[in-house]
């Protein structure tokens, strides 16, 4: 399963096109984060087809050594 997020270091994560994104959330194995926090996603809903994970645990969340981590 592929997970793309927002960079937390050049070094150890790929940047792809808003394309690429969405071309690749077309197969069943990449799932895309909603980073949104808690007040925009009551204010402007879930995005369509991904998982939320608020930005200030995304780091945590998709990290399986965290204890924090979450299968998704």
């Amino acid at each position: 399963m592929n997970v793309f997020c927002i960079p937390i270091s050049k070094n150890q994560t790929n940047s792809i096109s808003a394309a690429e994104a969405h071309n690749s959330q077309q197969t069943v194995t990449t799932v895309l984060p909603d980073i949104q926090d808690i007040r925009e996603l009551q204010r402007n809903g879930p995005v369509n087809g991904t998982f939320h994970a608020p930005r200030c645990m995304l780091k945590f969340w998709a990290d399986p050594n965290s204890p924090n981590h979450k299968d998704i």
